[in-house]
């Protein structure tokens, strides 16, 4: 499949200004992304080596409960619960022909386009791959950018979205939180063309499947703070971690862990 991590949409129910400003305490860098006027619904985003945190928020209520865009719908409803590390998107060079792969294999799917226009006035276009399934916890989807990845980082890192000391951190681990790790992550690292999922000697005793340039770290609860979480949110994604780290503690924030 050839598959690497896009990006990690995080569900925030404020301005997504309010994301950056909370990074900048951090010492962290984001910009607003822009408006998805036809989903109702804007962002604003952090890029780190190959992939980037999106915080996404709706700004159209109506706009956006009338779109039949799946992470849409899975925003409005994961923020009812609470704000938090909500999605993960893959990236792929040929989305039609992972369509196809996945109808091979008896997955539906649907694809959408989209479009934004950033503030330097840049118009910029991609498509969207959703595969039904995955139960309470909805599998990741898929994109493929108009832009090829070597002619959109250079432009990133042109116009000063993505800085040399962010460039160097690169996602190395994605936490999960689920009922059934098993079960889920055998059906993960079949959509994802990933390894086949290993325990690791830890506490949980997590299952590993290694996919798109990263771990994926399925478990269930198994601590008092797991417990909270999953309590609290159900089966979710709750922490990323990069290498090297982004800082020395967890950066929490809006539901979600960043180290």
């Amino acid at each position: 499949m050839n598959l690497k991590l896009d990006h990690i949409v995080h569900f925030i129910d404020r301005h997504p200004a309010e994301a950056i400003d909370k990074l900048n305490q951090e010492g962290l860098k984001g910009y607003m992304g822009g408006r998805h006027p036809l989903w109702g619904t804007y962002n604003s985003v952090i890029y780190f080596n190959s992939s980037y945190i999106e915080f996404l928020a709706v700004e159209e209520a109506e706009i956006a409960a009338s779109s039949d865009n799946p992470l849409i719908q899975q925003l409005i409803k994961g923020v009812k619960r609470g704000e938090r590390i909500g999605q993960l998107c893959f990236r792929t060079e040929h989305i039609g022909k992972l369509q196809e792969q996945m109808a091979s294999n008896g997955i539906k799917t649907v694809i959408h386009k989209g479009r934004r226009t950033r503030k330097d006035g840049k118009l910029i276009k991609w498509k969207m791959l959703f595969a039904e399934g995955g139960g309470r916890l909805p599998y990741p989807f898929f994109i493929e950018w108009e832009q090829k990845d070597e002619e959109r980082f250079n432009d990133l890192r042109n116009t000063g979205i993505l800085l040399p000391s962010q460039e160097s951190h690169a996602v190395k681990t994605i936490k999960i939180l689920t009922e059934n790790k098993s079960e889920t992550a055998e059906s993960w690292a079949k959509l994802l063309g990933g390894t086949s999922p290993v325990k690791q000697k830890t506490a949980g005793e997590s299952l590993i499947v290694q996919a798109g340039g990263c771990r994926i770290d399925f478990s269930e609860p198994y601590s008092e703070e797991t417990e909270n979480i999953f309590s609290e949110f159900g089966e979710t994604i709750w922490q990323v971690t990069y290498s090297p780290s982004l800082k020395e503690n967890r950066i929490h924030i809006y539901g979600g862990i960043y180290q």
